[in-house]
């Protein structure tokens, strides 16, 4: 009928246009009111990985990553098949942790990672059972951290090992280390105190970064050391 040939040419045209384009993301907000995510996953299957690869960009991270978040949930409520969603939600954000530059990896743990999470913290587990790379472990456990949706760091069944963290604190890459910092010292529970291990490992980054002559560096370690132990 005309209503579904009017909504076909629109999905269309959306495959074609670039993020850039004033309106495309508004359109897609318009088309969930007529039609299921499912169906605009018909015509477009790699619509996840585009709207990650939008956040390229930091002027359309907000917009892309408000997108992502409401198609994906949507997408939740719609397939019986957890497996499925998370093959067509999940994997691409982790695929996008794995590989990308690290202004993109910063955007999409800024506006994605919160924003899944929030609402659904069991999401975190499942994003640990998709990824293999210890940077992206180390990123989502820093979101979950911050949500505190991983209070007790090394219990009996941690989220993040030991040793992950311990690595973490002698990469070359100064964000993986401040990132293993962070993990250690962040906790929204202030009256509670360190673990012995959390300390300990405290101590070692101390001993493994104290030569680092970046000010930045010292200065947002002084930071997170001030949030922790003082």
């Amino acid at each position: 009928d005309l209503r579904q040939s009017i909504i076909d040419s629109q999905l269309t045209l959306l495959k074609q246009l670039p993020w850039q384009k004033d309106g495309c993301s508004l359109a897609y907000h318009t088309l969930l009111e007529y039609v299921s995510v499912s169906d605009i996953l018909k015509w477009n299957l790699k619509l996840a990985e585009s709207c990650l690869m939008a956040m390229n960009d930091r002027g359309l991270a907000s917009e892309a990553s408000y997108l992502y978040c409401v198609l994906c949930q949507k997408h939740r409520e719609e397939v019986k098949s957890k497996e499925i969603w998370k093959q067509t939600w999940l994997k691409p954000v982790v695929d996008a942790l794995d590989t990308s530059t690290p202004l993109h990896r910063s955007l999409i743990a800024e506006y994605i990672l919160p924003k899944i999470l929030k609402g659904h913290p069991e999401y975190l587990q499942d994003l640990k059972e998709i990824t293999i790379n210890p940077r992206t472990l180390t990123v989502c456990t820093c979101i979950g951290r911050t949500l505190g949706l991983c209070p007790n760091l090394f219990s009996s069944c941690p989220f993040i090992e030991h040793d992950l963290i311990r690595q973490g604190i002698t990469n070359d890459d100064e964000q993986i280390c401040l990132d293993c910092l962070f993990i250690l010292c962040e906790n929204p529970k202030t009256t509670e105190y360190l673990s012995q291990i959390e300390f300990d490992l405290i101590k070692y980054f101390l001993q493994m970064n104290v030569d680092n002559g970046s000010t930045s560096f010292r200065n947002q370690v002084l930071s997170l050391l001030k949030s922790s132990i003082f």
